[in-house]
């Protein structure tokens, strides 16, 4: 095995790290990595995720533009991105209008995304969908200013989470600045969630295809006070089933949890 980096000779070190990159962080793996956030690959990655579906789907920004574009001078990191020019694109082998046309729209496009999406795309160790999900219900806009304390309480958040963010925001809040001059997140007025009711407190999982967007039946239940997982385990206290549920029905069989079809459902919302 290797022990300095193949793209900057960094020392490498062993690292612990979630293979979902999400709340659940009992499906833990070590591997070697790259401390320097400075490498080249680094950097490179952050940017192929801030444009990713877990990110904010920048359609046409893949390893290979995000390395061109790195090799070519015209970006350094994600918030370049907001100031990339048209001519700059066109300047470069293989562009042409329409392709840089698209690229600066898609970018464009993300300029109001979702406050989730965004905390998702920076790429915070530990902080995945899930957990950039809850983050923005919680706190809204005031995320960036949240303390270890009150994201620990929030249910599913180990303080190793809490810390992994914090840490993050502190290290980094030039960058934050800077996006914040370029995108303005959209996110929901956080609401204090029920603390009685059917599922106050309880852990559900969603599947199959349901009549209402999944993000706005994943809403009403953050605001019953139930908390969303993404896999159905022994901690899991319903399942809600839509048409085709796949595999997380017969787990949930499996381990007997209950299993709620649309119907009884929102017979169940308060």
């Amino acid at each position: 095995m290797p022990s300095l980096c193949l793209e900057c000779g960094e020392d490498l070190v062993y690292k612990e790290y979630c293979t979902r990159c999400d709340l659940d962080l009992r499906n833990r793996a070590r591997g070697l990595v790259c401390p320097n956030v400075k490498c080249p690959a680094r950097v490179q990655e952050s940017i192929v995720y801030f444009a990713s579906k877990q990110g904010l789907e920048i359609k046409g920004l893949g390893d290979k533009v995000a390395r061109q574009l790195l090799q070519a001078g015209l970006i350094g990191g994600v918030a370049d991105l907001y100031t990339l020019k048209k001519q700059d694109l066109l300047a470069l082998e293989g562009w042409q209008e329409k392709r840089a046309d698209n690229l600066i729209k898609a970018i464009n496009n993300t300029k109001h995304a979702p406050l989730w999406r965004f905390l998702c795309a920076l790429g915070i160790e530990h902080v995945g969908k899930g957990a950039s999900q809850v983050l923005a219900n919680a706190f809204g806009l005031e995320v960036f200013n949240a303390t270890t304390a009150q994201i620990t309480k929030l249910k599913g958040f180990e303080e190793k989470i809490a810390r992994s963010f914090v840490a993050w925001v502190q290290e980094n809040k030039a960058l934050i600045a800077t996006l914040l001059s370029h995108i303005v997140p959209t996110a929901h007025t956080p609401t204090k969630p029920q603390e009685s009711g059917f599922f106050a407190g309880k852990n559900v999982v969603l599947t199959g295809t349901l009549s209402q967007p999944r993000a706005a039946i994943c809403q009403q239940l953050e605001q019953q006070g139930a908390h969303i997982q993404t896999s159905v385990n022994r901690q899991t206290d319903y399942l809600i089933c839509g048409d085709n549920p796949g595999s997380k029905l017969a787990k949930a069989q499996s381990l007997g949890v209950r299993i709620l079809d649309e119907k009884a459902f929102f017979a169940h919302l308060v």
